[in-house]
């Protein structure tokens, strides 16, 4: 996948300078909901927005959003990308990780995104729930320069 064709939506929590942050040094496609007029909406109506413009959520909100796939299934979601980490420390060398993979494959899954790994969880084939964590140390591809 093209950075270009990783389209992420963020999440209120999620600060301007990181918007901004990945929209001029990353040149990632990056809409935000308060950009988008949604500031104090439901976590519901923000996910469907995201959902809706076929982009992935990146948010702070790992407990509602990573976790809680009774208020927000698997099913219908195009994707949730959580950072776990301290807000004013980005490893933006994951979401560029994320974002040379086939766009295809990481459609319907949650990623919880730390510093020295990314946890992946969906359903497979057969309805069950998959985890997987990547290791970061161990994978090249995110060695990647943070200046791309």
């Amino acid at each position: 996948m093209r950075k270009k064709d990783f389209k992420l939506y963020a999440d209120e929590c999620i600060e301007k300078d990181l918007v901004d942050h990945l929209r001029e040094i990353h040149n990632l496609d990056i809409k935000s909901a308060i950009e988008g007029g949604l500031q104090g909406k439901p976590d519901n109506i923000i996910l469907k927005r995201a959902n809706e413009t076929r982009r992935f959520l990146l948010t702070y909100n790992k407990k509602d959003f990573f976790i809680n796939d009774k208020q927000f299934p698997f099913k219908g979601l195009f994707g949730i990308i959580s950072l776990n980490f301290h807000k004013t420390d980005y490893p933006c060398h994951h979401l560029l990780w994320l974002s040379i993979h086939d766009k295809q494959s990481l459609i319907g899954k949650k990623f919880l995104v730390s510093h020295n790994d990314v946890s992946i969880r969906y359903k497979g084939e057969a309805g069950k729930e998959i985890k997987k964590i990547l290791n970061m140390e161990d994978c090249l591809l995110c060695k990647l320069d943070d200046s791309r």
